[in-house]
């Protein structure tokens, strides 16, 4: 059956027999009961009988003067006894159906609801089986306007209840998107009437997905492309979070989407957007309890998880502000597979962990060409990598997040001495952990935590950040595990400068646990390790005696004067070139993004030619050739023509002068070993730029100005 949709009203009269009209009109709900029962609703003169799979499209005449809004009407709703997602569904689809709109612009169809006013979602999609399913699609359609409440059945025992997943659309079965729009969806939860301990959270703002029981045999998968959802909400309470003390562990999750409510089979999306979503948790996308996840040119961008951060009593709130990638099984036993390709995660928030991109509970997963940039958080801004079989993740840019405690760019924590991660050509850059609530368990950068194999190659961790009194800048790890050997991590052909911390600027590695075991290696190959300007006081190696013993360097560059501090001598070892500034200079090209994202060695770079290339590389981290004259240490290889000779200037307050009694005496008194107060002062050079031209003399002049 093919019917065309050419007005909106009722199907049945006040008593509720059906009507049978006198002139032609078939409305969407008319047209969904003729696809589902097979039936003609509404005679001769309205919708064509259903006959097996149904195609419902709309007349022309719908959007002839402009966009048309179906606003559904919820006391025409027909509630079906027992079933409480009927009370609060308008259009519920049974059978194999595809709905077919003019474009995601050109028609809308609206529950009539705010975010606190209204109880009806538009669709539910279920044909009442646990064990069998159907395929529904839907297309050029925009889909808004929908609210859903926790519902209790207090007539039968125990109550029964109806979470009120799906604020504009609820999803059992085989579903089918493509160009649709969801606006303005809201799924709420709430207590039971007299019994505040009962209580059901919203769950998937705008759209929710999974079986009908996670009993059933039939595991729904559900294809996007093309799809939009935004301005929608998860609340946990009918009230802005008013949550009972009993309640405090119920807290409602996916903001714009929940793919994996109960168990799924396929999850793909294609060219999927959810933008300004908001939650307790996972605020923007979340998929879980799937087989198989494949996402490819998807964006989470400004969703919020808003839950109050507490870890003592509030368990998962607050975490997940743009997008948590999850397929099956556990931390213990993680199952299914994740791949993720050209995904952008961007200015999200989360009040407790993970503002940008959580990957977890997978046995695979496979990511390239990542973005994760300003992202903000208590604990992890950027992106997090956890309880994971086997992770590679090729071209990733890591860029401008933010922790207020903890870890600003990357944390990665394996869960198991066999799991495997290998991060190749990617960019951790200009993150920081820097806010008042700061830990000396964080990194500005990237940490590798406990049990795993860790990889980085041909990668750049520069211009990240923590807090005053706190250690590790640029790459950190824990070397805590109870099995011998447990943790394993490989540096290779990288660069990590450039960070700033009170020490391990380049390397730190420290052992964290109430009882602390020291098991495992680093390995660092062909690297550059350096501190915030070359010249720098700080450690740019940081490590205590057990795990100093524990790392190896070959063919590694390692800046300042302070390497290692007491442990300088392990690190200072045949095939290490210690001390010299590494001569570098900020790249824009690297990863095709407009940042800083590599930092390329300049003419005259002890770094150029003295590396090697034991994984015998092909590329670069730009994806350049990486054998030219030579291996160069760290992530870049620089071309034939490419060295740019450091400029050597004088000038210290960008007048383009050189002032005897500015510059001259400045440079005078610091060769006499005066402070850096007392270099500048009566000179009107200001402190910021003495240091700035200290840094450029060091670097480019010859000299060796201390700070």
């Amino acid at each position: 059956m093919m019917c065309s949709l050419i007005g909106s009203g009722a199907i049945f009269n006040a008593a509720g027999a059906p009507v049978v009209l006198a002139a032609p009109k078939c409305t969407l709900r008319m047209a969904i009961v003729a696809a589902n029962l097979d039936f003609a609703v509404g005679g001769a003169n309205g919708c064509l009988q259903g006959s097996g799979p149904d195609t419902i499209d709309f007349a022309p005449a719908l959007t002839a003067s402009g966009p048309a809004v179906i606003v559904l009407d919820g006391s025409k709703r027909t509630p079906q006894p027992g079933t409480l997602n009927s009370n609060i569904s308008l259009l519920r689809i049974i059978a194999p159906l595809a709905i077919v709109g003019p474009s995601s612009n050109r028609i809308s169809v609206s529950g009539n609801a705010t975010r606190y006013t209204g109880s009806y979602r538009p669709f539910w999609i279920s044909d009442g089986g646990d064990n069998t399913l159907i395929d529904v699609s839907i297309s050029n359609l925009t889909i808004r306007d929908g609210r859903t409440v926790t519902q209790f059945d207090q007539s039968v025992t125990p109550t029964a209840v109806s979470g009120a997943g799906g604020g504009c659309l609820l999803n059992f079965e085989n579903l089918t998107l493509t160009d649709v729009t969801f606006d303005n969806c809201t799924s709420q939860g709430a207590s039971e009437p007299g019994k505040p301990e009962n209580y059901s959270s919203g769950n998937g703002g705008a759209l929710w997905v999974g079986a009908a029981s996670n009993t059933a045999t039939a595991r729904p998968s559900v294809t996007l492309t093309r799809v939009l959802a935004r301005n929608s909400q998860a609340l946990h309470s009918t009230t802005p979070y008013s949550v009972p003390a009993s309640a405090l562990n119920y807290f409602s999750t996916g903001g714009c989407m929940v793919l994996g409510g109960r168990i799924v089979n396929v999850i793909t999306l294609d060219d999927v957007l959810v933008e300004n979503c908001e939650a307790d948790s996972n605020a923007g996308l979340l998929t879980n309890n799937a087989n198989s996840v494949s996402l490819n040119k998807v964006s989470a961008v400004r969703n919020r998880a808003v839950g109050t951060a507490s870890n003592d009593t509030n368990i998962d709130s607050g975490y997940n502000g743009g997008m948590s990638l999850r397929s099956s099984g556990s931390a213990a036993v993680p199952t299914g597979t994740i791949t993720a390709n050209d995904v952008e995660v961007l200015f999200n928030h989360a009040n407790s962990d993970r503002g940008g991109l959580e990957v977890r509970n997978t046995a695979s997963f496979t990511g390239s060409n990542l973005s994760v940039a300003f992202n903000e958080a208590r604990s992890i801004g950027g992106m997090d990598i956890r309880d994971v079989g086997a992770a590679t993740v090729t071209g990733a840019l890591i860029t401008h997040n933010h922790a207020d405690q903890a870890f600003g760019g990357l944390r990665a924590r394996l869960g198991g001495a066999s799991r495997t991660l290998t991060l190749d050509r990617i960019a951790v850059v200009g993150n920081d952990a820097t806010g008042t609530v700061a830990t000396a368990a964080g990194a500005g950068g990237v940490q590798f935590d406990t049990d795993g194999i860790y990889r980085l190659i041909n990668s750049t961790v520069a211009f990240n950040r923590v807090g005053p009194g706190y250690l590790g800048g640029g790459v950190k790890v824990n070397m805590h595990s109870t099995t011998v050997n447990g943790i394993d991590v490989l540096v290779s052909n990288s660069t990590s400068a450039r960070n700033e911390a009170d020490g391990g600027e380049g390397l730190e590695a420290f052992t964290a646990n109430a009882t602390p075991l020291t098991n495992g290696r680093i390995v660092v190959r062909s690297s550059i390790l350096g501190n915030r300007s070359g010249t720098a006081s700080q450690n740019t190696v940081s490590a205590g005696a057990n795990e100093a013993a524990k790392i190896t360097y070959s063919n590694t560059l390692v800046e300042g004067p302070n390497p290692g501090v007491a442990n300088q001598a392990l690190v200072c070892v045949a095939g290490v070139i210690c001390g010299p500034n590494a001569r570098l200079m900020p790249l824009v090209a690297a990863n095709e993004r407009p940042f800083a994202t590599a930092l390329l060695p300049m003419a005259g770079s002890p770094a150029l030619g003295a590396g090697s290339n034991v994984l015998s590389l092909t590329q670069d981290q730009r994806g350049l050739t990486r054998v030219v004259s030579g291996i160069d240490m760290g992530s870049i290889e620089a071309q034939v023509g490419e060295l740019v000779a450091a400029s050597c200037s004088l000038d210290m307050d960008g007048d383009t002068q050189v002032s005897a009694t500015k510059e001259g005496l400045v440079l005078l008194r610091a060769m006499l070993g005066f402070s850096i107060a007392n270099a500048v002062v009566g000179t009107s050079i200001t402190q910021t730029q003495w240091n700035s031209a200290r840094n450029n003399l060091n670097a480019n002049c010859g000299t060796n100005f201390a700070p």
